[in-house]
């Protein structure tokens, strides 16, 4: 897998966040889905400020 990122938080949120919404039934409403998102982008930004501190070749 590449280190290098195609894609941003902004963009992981989004597309997560509409394939989430597209197969839940009944639809979230607008609040949910903008709380979901928000959470989401949230957790992605954790996710890759622990990336950025790992050491060089670590895994996992």
């Amino acid at each position: 897998m590449s280190a290098q990122r195609t894609r941003s938080a902004d963009e992981w949120a989004d597309i997560i966040t509409e394939a989430y919404a597209a197969k839940t039934r009944p639809p979230l409403t607008p609040q949910l889905l903008t709380e979901m998102r928000a959470v989401l982008l949230e957790a992605v930004r954790e996710a890759e400020a622990v990336h950025a501190r790992a050491p060089s070749g670590a895994s996992g």
